[in-house]
């Protein structure tokens, strides 16, 4: 029983290069992630912010508080 076309060798599967990967990933998937990271970090800065500014104005009623005993 023969096989034509057959050459005896080890199939050579092509695999894309880091290159290419990284390439389609910036593409497509990296635009997305972008803007949703950058929502969530600008959601931070906003609930930081008021978070110190809650902070400084207890530190300042405290202070108003000492000094008036």
């Amino acid at each position: 029983m023969t096989i034509t076309g057959y050459r005896g060798g080890c199939a050579k599967s092509v695999a894309p290069s880091f290159r290419n990967i990284s390439r389609q990933y910036f593409q497509k998937e990296a635009r997305h992630d972008f803007v949703s990271e950058a929502i969530v970090f600008a959601m931070l800065i906003v609930i930081s912010t008021v978070a110190v500014a809650s902070g400084a104005q207890a530190a300042v009623q405290l202070c108003r508080a000492f000094g008036a005993l």
